[in-house]
């Protein structure tokens, strides 16, 4: 079936599920209470209505463990396969 859909189409449909997997994921790096089954809109409300709430040691942890997934993954390639879309750099 996948052959009949336009490249275009997969690539829209894959980046609009990553958009709705890390809106969804933002409340646990901001330790910001947003409620389960919201809506995106919603969810993007909620962690900017709490921004001036959010846990400033989390959110640096989490920066942290992303710089050093992408520079593992850049500087030795072989060592991790987590971050595939930084391989081709």
């Amino acid at each position: 079936m996948i052959n009949f859909v336009s490249h275009t189409v997969i690539i829209g449909f894959t980046a609009g599920a990553a958009i709705l997997i890390v809106s969804s994921q933002l409340k646990h790096i901001t330790d910001i209470l947003v409620p389960r089954g919201e809506s995106f809109i919603h969810n993007l409300m909620d962690l900017y209505q709490g921004a001036g709430d959010s846990n400033i040691y989390l959110i640096i942890i989490a920066l942290a463990t992303l710089i050093t997934t992408v520079l593992t993954k850049k500087f030795f390639p072989k060592f991790t396969n987590l971050l595939k879309r930084f391989s081709s750099h």
